[in-house]
């Protein structure tokens, strides 16, 4: 199927929340690669990866893109089951992917290797975009490339948790923004 996609003229070949298939995708492109598979790899993830499987990823792996959702350990563990460490977890992973292929590289407007981390803004600053562009910036470097996103939908129980119980509002996205500004990233929309 690899092999198939490329011949189609795909950019890349995307796994999206793959860190349970590791070792099946290890195995899968290992034949696909000696049948000619040349097209950038890109694993996009929720961050919450385990350091020893990113380690095992190092040469595997030519994009990175994960989402490091909340500053705040206590806060994501209301909102995360099972991972009450979640900020520890993924910003060592993160780190991690960064060593292996650093910032976003980008030739004829398409991304060859490199990373970028995803942060949805949430109300009330719940994910601390704040702390989050400070610490892209001193862990990762200015030229890190960041897509704050702002399209934070309330769904299922969010009327059970103020403020998840609204949309975001412009002047809230406007000041993430800002934030990222004044902490000095360069790459960041």
């Amino acid at each position: 199927m690899l092999l198939e996609l490329q011949r189609q003229r795909c950019h890349n070949v995307s796994f999206i929340t793959p860190t349970h298939l590791v070792p099946h995708l290890i195995k899968g492109l290992r034949i696909a690669i000696a049948g000619g598979l040349n097209v950038p790899l890109c694993y996009n993830t929720g961050g919450y990866d385990s350091l020893e499987v990113i380690k095992l990823l190092d040469g595997v792996v030519d994009i990175y893109q994960p989402d490091f959702k909340f500053q705040d350990s206590s806060i994501a563990a209301r909102f995360t089951q099972g991972a009450p460490d979640y900020t520890l977890h993924a910003a060592a992973a993160i780190k991690e992917m960064h060593r292996q292929v650093g910032p976003l590289q980008v030739i004829d407007r398409l991304a060859n290797r490199g990373m970028v981390v995803r942060h949805l803004v949430l109300p009330e600053n719940m994910g601390g975009t704040d702390v989050f562009v400070r610490w892209v910036v001193d862990e990762l470097g200015p030229d890190a490339h960041v897509n704050i996103m702002g399209q934070y939908w309330p769904a299922f129980r969010a009327n059970e948790f103020p403020p998840l119980d609204r949309q975001l509002t412009q002047r809230e996205y406007a000041q993430a923004m800002a934030w990222a500004r004044e902490a000095g990233l360069r790459n960041f929309h």
